[in-house]
């Protein structure tokens, strides 16, 4: 059986056969630069950046009784490595983390992820292989107004800015960096805030999906003409 890494090269494989026979219109990525890699290989790729929905996100005015969240699988030895060394950092300076991960707790979604992430003061983030991206990650945390602390990331997603919308450092450092901002909440406040007007006012879904649709609309009428 095929790990998840090998099956994305087979569904990059599966993208060049269905545009080589002329079946596949638009193609779009989340990331930023994959989508300049596969330009630059012949494969033309629109970016259309991972937008937040309303219905992920709500006030809640619940008390931030949950000050790291962790929400999502921990398969992988790398990220299993990393999550459970920051989580017994944060233990040995007093501080939890609770534990999303269809392990010690069930995943969350819909209703019930939104008012984890409506407690939790951090949500950290850490990606399968250190080229990888989690921005679905940001799109749900963000607009609840929860910190996401994450190990430094390539630029998959131009408009967020380290230190602006997020925090981030190396992933041994990570348990310092969310130890800091737990321990200044004016200053969590601010990254907060700034990523909370990015995810409902600029990167919506509803742009993502116009971004998509409009590209749709230029093959029509490109067609159209011949």
């Amino acid at each position: 059986m095929l790990d998840s890494r090998m099956l994305r090269f087979r569904y990059v494989g599966d993208y060049y056969y269905a545009f080589s026979k002329g079946v596949l219109d638009v193609l779009s990525d989340s990331s930023a630069i994959y989508s300049q890699i596969r330009s630059d290989q012949g494969l033309s790729t629109l970016f259309a950046p991972w937008g937040s929905s309303p219905q992920w996100y709500a006030d809640l005015n619940l008390e931030r009784d949950i000050d790291v969240l962790w929400m999502g699988n921990r398969k992988g030895r790398r990220r299993r490595m990393w999550i459970d060394r920051i989580r017994d950092e944060l233990q040995r300076h007093g501080v939890d983390m609770y534990m999303a991960d269809d392990e010690e707790n069930p995943f969350i979604f819909g209703e019930e992820r939104i008012k984890f992430l409506n407690r939790a003061k951090i949500t950290l983030n850490i990606t399968r292989t250190w080229y990888d991206d989690n921005f679905s990650r940001f799109a749900f945390a963000a607009p609840n107004r929860s910190l996401i602390a994450s190990e430094s990331m390539l630029p998959h997603c131009p408009a967020y800015e380290a230190g602006v919308h997020y925090v981030e450092s190396a992933p041994e450092d990570l348990a310092r960096t969310i130890l800091y901002y737990l321990k200044h909440p004016d200053e969590r406040a601010r990254i907060v805030e700034n990523a909370y007007q990015l995810l409902t006012s600029h990167l919506t879904f509803n742009k993502t999906i116009k971004i998509i649709m409009e590209e749709v609309e230029n093959v029509r009428q490109r067609r159209s003409l011949n």
